[in-house]
């Protein structure tokens, strides 16, 4: 017989029965993030990059431990200079379909970057820079 008409048939034969077939637990919840004690990071500069992930909760962490999603340009402003971000606040029209945007097509940081894995390209983009800057421009 194979293996799942033997499973199927146990479980067939222990429902007639009345014997209940024991099943694995479910995992527990994943935390939506790993909040790390503050003494351990408090002087850590890169909030993108922490044992190996991004550190969740110099950006998004409030005091009852729950998640705080700030508007992204306040949010990034906190440590980038905000002189460097020429395109943030701008308008694009039309948005290209590819890029998230806020509303109204406004230009925000994590319209150019994937601020959730800056390793994957350089500086964090979310693409090959060239191939992610022709999303808007004609030329570069």
């Amino acid at each position: 017989m194979r293996p799942t008409l033997l499973v199927v048939a146990a479980a067939v034969l222990a429902a007639c029965s009345g014997t209940k077939v024991a099943r694995r637990p479910a995992p527990p919840p994943r935390a939506p993030w790993v909040v790390y004690p503050e003494a351990e990071v408090k002087d850590w500069k890169n909030a993108h990059e922490y044992k190996g992930a991004p550190l969740c909760q110099r950006c998004h962490a409030s005091p009852d431990g729950k998640l705080v999603v700030e508007d992204p340009p306040a949010l990034c402003y906190q440590c980038h200079v905000a002189a460097r971000m020429t395109h943030v606040n701008k308008i694009q029209r039309p948005p290209p379909r590819t890029l998230p945007y806020a509303a109204g097509g406004r230009i925000v940081c994590h319209t150019c970057h994937e601020i959730h894995d800056v390793k994957a390209q350089r500086y964090g983009f979310r693409g090959p820079m060239t191939a992610a800057c022709l999303e808007c421009h004609a030329r570069h």
